[in-house]
């Protein structure tokens, strides 16, 4: 979904369940090669988490993208970024810890395209939806991080890092 600030990021699915968790990405229209490629997988993201009961959010104005960064404590990259939360991300305070991760870093194009979609479809394994769902400290977010890893995706090569707000 492309919404112009953090404040319409939905909290419920359309039954009315909270969804198990939040997949926010915040490009920065430079127009890279790269960005273009995650903008134009934004319908088939959005499809696989969307079946996961995780809400896929694209924030699409420089307001927006400027509230995000200050509400969790970062500042604008060279690259896109995708930040993943287990809980509502209007209701995080300081010191809860979430994943933020950078994608850029890429010579390869069909490399990006490839680990993209197994970084979402990651979330269609129970285990590691169930974790990130679960993640309430650090430990917990790095555990998740050691299973991309050690199926195929080295999130910490891309820029992975776990985060934690400000207020």
């Amino acid at each position: 979904m492309y919404l112009a600030n953090l404040e319409q990021v939905f909290r419920k699915n359309p039954f009315n369940e909270d969804y198990v968790s939040w997949v926010l990405f915040v490009r920065l229209r430079s127009g890279t090669k790269v960005e273009k490629i995650i903008q134009s997988k934004h319908e088939e993201i959005d499809t696989v988490l969307t079946a996961q009961n995780v809400n896929y959010s694209e924030i699409t104005t420089f307001h927006g993208k400027q509230g995000v960064y200050k509400k969790f404590n970062h500042r604008e990259g060279k690259h896109p970024l995708f930040f993943v939360f287990n809980k509502y991300p209007l209701e995080y305070t300081k010191k809860e810890p979430f994943l933020v991760i950078e994608w850029g870093k890429w010579n390869n194009i069909e490399s990006l395209k490839n680990d993209l979609m197994m970084f979402v479809n990651f979330f269609s394994n129970k285990k590691i939806l169930k974790m990130i769902a679960n993640a309430k400290n650090r430990n917990i977010w790095l555990d998740v991080l050691k299973i991309f890893k050690n199926n195929g995706l080295d999130l910490i090569k891309i820029g992975a890092t776990i985060a934690s707000t400000l207020s």
